[in-house]
């Protein structure tokens, strides 16, 4: 019998017909998984093995996440399939690969490398600092447009014109946002509150972020309020002045969406705790947010007068978090961009946080809630 063995390799040789390399046959292993899942579920892995040999092997499924390695054994039955139940105890990246034992003589055999991404069990809301402005400028109708399916909200600042207009605007001028300084060279640097709502109607506010945005406008308050209206986005104001005829045309301008404010998919949010306060006489149901860097060490002060408070995402864990709840107090995330903090901060257990990277936090966090 070798002897014979021994006479067709020779002749396989002598014809060129190479043997079999091992990495074909490790391909027989196929392992199945989900591509994410979240926190604190159970998946099904599903390992598949080779058609040759046996049908009954024993597998072994490594299962590697940042806290270490398990590794689960099972057997493969008469369909060939050897199936796992992983429990998913944290957040972050599993990684998957299944070991087929030898048989005879036969090398062990290995699946390729599967990666897992789980999600935190609960996912904030979503907020898109000044609408989706890594891919349309930012605090635009594109940008606000752009958002909607990727985030619970945008975050926008309110800011009223000379006679009147609330229009959205971030910064104190008008300059880095807009050509001003080509249309009124001598009024670059004056405040937004300077002009009038015509006069900025007349300026550009796309092009400095890119030529195909050219000719976009500065929106008023109502451009977004509808926009909201018509779809799942919810929107939160920052309110930039605090004066009470600010206040009254604010009230006045939201009396259209009243069912929008009741249900909380409308918030304001301002770093003025007496703007707030008005806010709150005229329009008793709505969400006010205070804006802090850091969160006041006491906490009690704010109970009932705020709904939640804004602070720096590096500032904010589980103590804080808890500190707030006990107060009645919601926390929400001022932007962050970092994958390793966006985790943190789902950990925490903070209300919202606001991003400028809607792509990384689907990523880290998984889909946004709806609004509310």
């Amino acid at each position: 019998m070798r002897a014979a063995l021994a006479l067709v390799a020779l002749l396989a040789g002598l014809l060129g017909v190479p043997p079999a390399p091992a990495e074909a046959a490790q391909q027989g292993v196929v392992l199945r998984a989900p591509d994410h899942a979240r926190s604190g579920t159970t998946v099904r892995v599903v390992v598949r093995v080779p058609a040759s040999g046996p049908r009954r092997r024993t597998v072994r499924l490594r299962v590697a996440t940042s806290s270490g390695v398990r590794v689960l054994r099972g057997r493969s039955g008469r369909a060939r399939v050897a199936r796992f139940d992983v429990r998913l105890r944290q957040p972050g990246v599993v990684r998957l690969r299944a070991r087929v034992a030898k048989h005879g003589r036969r090398p062990a055999l290995r699946s390729r490398a599967r990666t897992l991404r789980v999600w935190p069990a609960v996912t904030p809301q979503v907020l898109a600092h000044r609408g989706r402005s890594a891919v349309a400028p930012e605090n635009t109708v594109p940008a606000f447009t752009a958002a909607t399916g990727h985030a619970s909200g945008v975050e926008t600042d309110v800011r009223a014109t000379s006679d009147g207009h609330l229009v959205l605007v971030h910064d104190p001028t008008l300059r880095r946002t807009t050509d001003v300084a080509n249309v009124f060279p001598d009024r670059a640097d004056q405040p937004v509150e300077s002009f009038s709502f015509a006069e900025i109607r007349q300026l550009d506010a796309g092009g400095w972020f890119g030529a195909g945005w050219a000719g976009t406008r500065v929106p008023e308050l109502d451009d977004l309020l509808r926009q909201v209206a018509a779809s799942g986005l919810g929107a939160h104001l920052e309110l930039k002045q605090s004066s009470p005829d600010f206040v009254h045309r604010v009230a006045a301008a939201l009396q259209p969406y009243l069912p929008l404010v009741d249900s909380g998919r409308i918030r304001f949010s301002s770093a003025d705790l007496t703007g707030l306060e008005r806010l709150s006489q005229v329009l008793p149901t709505a969400r006010v947010a205070l804006i802090r860097s850091v969160a006041p060490a006491d906490l009690g002060p704010l109970a009932g007068k705020v709904d939640a408070i804004h602070v720096d995402a590096p500032t904010i864990d589980r103590a804080l978090v808890a500190r707030a709840r006990a107060a009645g107090i919601s926390v929400v995330a001022r932007t962050t961009d970092d994958p390793a903090t966006l985790a943190a901060l789902a950990a925490a257990g903070c209300w919202a946080v606001m991003t400028d990277d809607l792509d990384l936090a689907g990523e880290m966090l998984g889909p946004p809630p709806a609004a509310g």
